[in-house]
């Protein structure tokens, strides 16, 4: 009778047994995965801290599954400080993991930070060639400019001396017709 009492007990435990199995390979994974969170690339940090969030929620379900399995059983004591100690060093993490998180999303504010500076950059690159094609274009307005305006001046020079030109003949023409009625008038007279 005395093996038989030895396995209910222990079949009336193997649900905590496992439970706690459960519990430990998740600490384990939120330690590991707390540490990686240190050296994460900031693009990675938000999936490691929900996935974090993630296994400590799931910490937290076993710990109350536990507690719910414990009440089923005649000998508490043991389970009671297992529980107990298990849910202190819970606690303990969701406080480590406040604080790694504040600390990962600060250089995840800081790698968006890089990410708007580097576009800023990429656009100010991008602004910076744009008005090099305008200042060259406007290089080329300003030489075509520069040639209208000299073959305005020429053309201007050629007016003034066509006029200059136009003038003189027309003082010729005045002086001549001057003659012509001088002439005339001494013909007739």
């Amino acid at each position: 009778g005395h093996t038989l009492i030895m396995a209910q007990l222990f079949q009336d435990d193997s649900m905590l047994v496992e439970l706690e199995d459960g519990f430990k390979e998740l600490i384990k994974t939120v330690v590991k995965n707390m540490n990686a969170l240190k050296t994460v690339e900031t693009k990675g940090i938000r999936d490691m801290i929900d996935q974090i969030k993630s296994d400590l929620k799931e910490c937290g379900t076993t710990i109350k599954e536990m507690k719910m399995e414990l009440k089923a059983l005649d000998n508490k004591t043991n389970w009671n400080n297992v529980i107990c100690k298990h849910e202190t060093n819970y606690q303990n993490l969701k406080i480590k993991f406040e604080k790694e998180k504040e600390k990962a999303q600060r250089r995840d504010i800081y790698y968006e930070h890089d990410i708007k500076k580097e576009s800023m950059l990429k656009q100010a690159k991008q602004n910076t060639n744009v008005l090099k094609e305008a200042q060259l274009k406007l290089y080329e307005t300003e030489a075509n400019t520069l040639d209208t305006m000299d073959t305005l001046n020429e053309q201007t020079e050629q007016i003034k001396g066509i006029h200059k030109k136009v003038k003189e003949n027309n003082n010729l023409l005045d002086n001549m017709g001057n003659t012509i009625k001088k002439m005339k008038r001494r013909w007739w007279a």
